[in-house]
């Protein structure tokens, strides 16, 4: 399988992918510089451990098109199998100026790049994993994508799983799938 992790930071993602699926072919993409994710010590991570290191890590904006079509050229294919996206926390899963949340704004990526036809998720079989951190004053679906944004990137849900992870906050996993 190809995996995209469109938000790598550390690559724990990436880590995991290649503990599971050792021949798994795998690109990150953080927006962050070196002086606060170090690459270099990412790869040795992986090299220690003796896993296939991703065959990339690219700094960038996985919002940016040319981004995206950068970390499908290491792939050599149309689309990824699986996007893993742990979206930051830190910014409680906002990016940039807007005020959309991460999943969504990838999810609405995914739908550009599609009716581009430059899909960055496989039409037929790719999946999209995703963590959502949650405050218990909020609700979920308000950090999901809407059933429009979803058929636009051709995507339907197939599990919505809660982790708690203190009194006030929750990491939810969600799991889409492309529509055949």
């Amino acid at each position: 399988e190809t995996v995209l992790d469109p938000f790598s930071g550390s690559c724990s993602s990436l880590l995991a992918a290649a503990m599971v699926v050792p021949s798994c072919k795998s690109v990150g993409i953080e927006i962050v510089d070196d002086s606060i994710v170090n690459r270099k010590d990412i790869l040795q991570d992986f090299e220690t451990r003796n896993l296939q290191p991703p065959l990339a890590l690219i700094k960038g904006d996985c919002s940016d098109l040319d981004i995206r079509d950068q970390a499908k050229r290491f792939v050599g294919k149309e689309g990824f199998d699986v996007i893993l996206a742990d979206p930051p926390y830190g910014r409680r899963e906002k990016i940039h100026q807007h005020d959309v949340p991460p999943l969504i704004d990838l999810v609405r990526c995914i739908a550009n790049d599609l009716k581009l036809d430059r899909p960055l998720l496989n039409k037929s079989t790719g999946r999209l994993v995703s963590f959502v951190p949650n405050s218990s004053n909020e609700s979920i679906h308000d950090s999901l994508p809407s059933a429009d944004d979803l058929s636009k990137a051709n995507l339907e849900m197939t599990s919505l799983t809660e982790q708690p992870l203190s009194e006030t906050l929750s990491r939810w996993l969600v799991v889409y799938q492309s529509k055949m």
